[in-house]
């Protein structure tokens, strides 16, 4: 590891910052810089040892240190580089039950089945009975998988099967057997493998782990697995395969459930920015006692001047501020377009954030663009300054399948533009208010339907119709964010979180 200097806070993340813009990446970046009389290190969770990562943030000085674990690491040096095991042959066939074991609960249900017996089994080093080379590539690891795949794999391939367990469980046994960078705490944002590593964080240092979630991870990825086409799907017509996706799907959603499970047991604190969250964390077992709303934050200043500054333009211009991969739903966007451009014939529309995280998609929307003669009305930019194009815009639109609490809304009202945003997440909240007090500042924008290009290409129409319906939205989105979402107020309330925990450790 580059540093061994114990850093406050380690912060968990999973493809997310230094490497990958967008909202999380910016909140972390933002609270990092805030908190200046605290060290921090990054432990980010990348895919496979072939992905280059190259920064997309200039780390605060207060960063000490950053490593990189991969989740897909099927290097052989990597599978027998491991320090040798315990125990005899007694113990290491206690320990394959074990793991089968652990496996079948996962699978059978939502419980936390046997995580402190397969830790010991497989990942204390003072321990454990079994390495990577024993779980991934001895006969009895063989053995094990053809037993389960003749209990309960025969309505799927033996090859997607083997290729399933491999994907899920080769994370969990090869982060228990990672090395961690010593920290106070470990601050994850998110559950998932980011979460998992935290808990073993907290289980092999003994020190305080927190989560603040902004999406729920288990949702927005049962929304993903749902859609995948490269997830094998049963052509059987049994309708309890059918209402549960399929056997193979079932089974990513059972394992990412369990890690949220896990996670939020182990947790000392269970934060996350919008109250629309907590039902879904109560549900996956998180302790009310632990939970807590830290709505986001935002720096004001940066986009206040933008009001000043807004550039005098022909065009009514629409901004689309998000990573360009199916979970934002760039199509809905493109389609809502083709629907106002027809009333708003001025109309220019900025897709602004990163193309490359999933390729196809970004061709799929640009062979759409094609398709409905949108291609004088719609530009994607990479990754830029928003802030330039804040300048310049007249509508912020959102049509996500899932968001938390997006730092865009908040970016928008402060720069003084309306937003219309589909109803998921906190965008109602934001949009409306979360209070009486913030209601009564007025609507910020419009809220539709998910998946719904009439509705979003109705609520643009309206907003870009009527000038005095713009200038009352743009000013109740400028008070509620002065009013309610300050950085400042985030800053500080962390601040207490990470010494509060720094002191109880010390009085232990």
């Amino acid at each position: 590891m580059p540093s061994r200097e114990i850093a406050d806070v380690c912060f968990v993340v999973e493809g997310t910052y230094p490497y990958v813009r967008g909202g999380v990446s910016s909140w972390i970046h933002n609270l990092i810089s805030a908190l200046p009389e605290k060290t921090f290190h990054i432990l980010f969770l990348g895919i496979a040892p072939e992905v280059e990562y190259s920064p997309s943030y200039e780390l605060p000085e207060n960063v000490i240190g950053i490593d990189i674990l991969y989740a897909q690491d099927f290097r052989e040096e990597k599978v027998r580089a491991q320090a040798p095991t315990h125990g005899d042959r007694k113990a290491k066939k206690a320990a394959w039950e074990i793991v089968e074991r652990f496996h079948e609960e996962i699978m059978s249900g939502p419980d936390i089945p046997l995580f402190a017996e397969v830790y010991a089994a497989a990942g204390d080093r003072r321990t454990r009975s079994l390495n990577l080379d024993d779980l991934f590539t001895s006969e009895r690891s063989w053995e094990l998988i053809t037993n389960l795949y003749r209990k309960d794999g025969r309505n799927a391939s033996f090859v997607d099967y083997f290729w399933t367990w491999r994907f899920t469980h080769l994370p969990l046994f090869q982060m228990m057997q990672e090395e961690l960078p010593p920290a106070r705490l470990y601050h994850t944002v998110s559950t998932g493998y980011a979460g998992f590593l935290a808990v073993l964080a907290k289980k092999r240092l003994g020190v305080p782990m927190i989560i603040t979630e902004h999406g729920i991870y288990t949702r927005e990825r049962s929304i993903e697995i749902a859609q995948a086409e490269w997830i094998y799907v049963e052509q059987a017509q049994d309708y309890r395969l059918r209402r549960t996706h399929g056997f193979l799907k079932q089974w990513w959603i059972n394992m990412f459930r369990w890690m949220s499970r896990l996670c939020y047991q182990e947790a000392d604190r269970i934060i996350t920015i919008t109250q629309v969250n907590q039902p879904f964390q109560l549900a996956d077992g998180a302790d009310p006692a632990k939970m807590s709303v830290i709505p986001n934050g935002i720096k004001l200043e940066r986009y206040a001047l933008v009001r000043d500054s807004r550039r005098a333009v022909d065009e009514f211009v629409i901004g689309f501020v998000g990573r360009v991969v199916p979970i934002k739903d760039v199509k809905t966007f493109i389609r809502a377009l083709r629907i106002a451009v027809a009333e708003v014939t001025n109309l220019k529309a900025y897709i602004i954030g990163p193309t490359t995280e999933d390729p196809e998609y970004f061709a799929e929307c640009e062979r759409l663009i094609d398709l409905m003669g949108l291609g004088d009305h719609i530009a994607f930019t990479g990754p830029a300054d928003v802030v330039e194009y804040y300048a310049r815009m007249h509508l912020l639109v959102l049509t996500s399948i899932s968001e938390g609490q997006p730092l865009v809304i908040l970016e928008g009202h402060c720069a003084g533009v309306p937003v219309v945003a589909t109803n998921v997440g906190a965008c109602h909240e934001l949009i409306h208010g979360h209070t009486p007090e913030a209601r009564a500042l007025g609507p910020s924008g419009i809220v539709t339907a998910v998946a719904s290009p009439q509705e979003t290409a109705e609520a643009i129409v309206r907003i870009a119709k009527d000038p005095e319906l713009h200038h009352a939205m743009a000013r109740a989105g400028i008070e509620r964010v002065e009013r309610f979402y300050r950085e400042e107020d985030l800053n500080r309330t962390y601040l207490g979180i990470y010494n509060d925990l720094a002191r109880n450790e010390d009085s232990k």
